[in-house]
């Protein structure tokens, strides 16, 4: 049995009950006579038609303003952001231009110039650099062997110095350069 033969048989055990002594065509036209008398009549409603409107439109122009404004000063922001970054840039670029010495206009610096700069620079860098002990050891014979001072035989053989005879040597130095400077002052 489907639902529709279970739905007849159900409602011709159970009828609907209405009410008594009303025909449902008069019971409709009261209840819309009812409804018709809440509306307001047309010329109360046509300003409502015009003004509804205004309302929302005010608000979304109120809320597109906002977002403007919003936007604009994001905007302004950012452009002063990049203008405090481009003055910053500038003033480490002038910075910059006055420590590093320019070579004067029209010079033509060639490679050669500019390898020959570097070299010098890289002299500068090691005659400033703190040398080795067996470096130190090797300048130290140099200068003594140029002054012509007394070596000890066994301290000028080549760079092929052992441990101890460096050490030895070293001591031996040390104890030279105190003894000069005990004495010049």
């Amino acid at each position: 049995m489907d639902f529709t033969a279970w739905f007849r048989a159900w409602l011709t055990r159970h009828p609907l009950k209405g009410p008594h002594g009303v025909e449902a065509a008069r019971y409709t036209d009261e209840v819309m006579a009812k409804v018709r008398a809440l509306q307001p009549p047309a010329s109360v409603r046509a300003p409502l038609r015009f003004w509804l409107p205004w309302p929302r439109l005010a608000l979304i122009a109120a809320t597109a303003a906002v977002g403007l404004l919003i936007v604009m000063g994001t905007l302004h922001r950012a452009q002063l952001q990049l203008a405090s970054a481009i003055d910053r840039d500038a003033q480490v670029i002038t910075a910059v231009d006055e420590l590093v010495p320019t070579a004067p206009a029209g010079s033509g610096a060639t490679p050669e110039d500019l390898a020959q700069e570097l070299q010098t620079a890289d002299i500068l860098v090691l005659a400033e650099s703190v040398p080795s002990d067996d470096q130190w050891l090797d300048q130290t014979l140099q200068l003594l062997q140029q002054l012509d001072e007394d070596v000890p035989e066994e301290t000028i053989s080549a760079s092929g110095h052992t441990a101890e005879s460096q050490d030895d040597l070293l001591k031996a130095l040390q104890q030279l350069d105190e003894k000069d400077l005990t004495a010049n002052s």
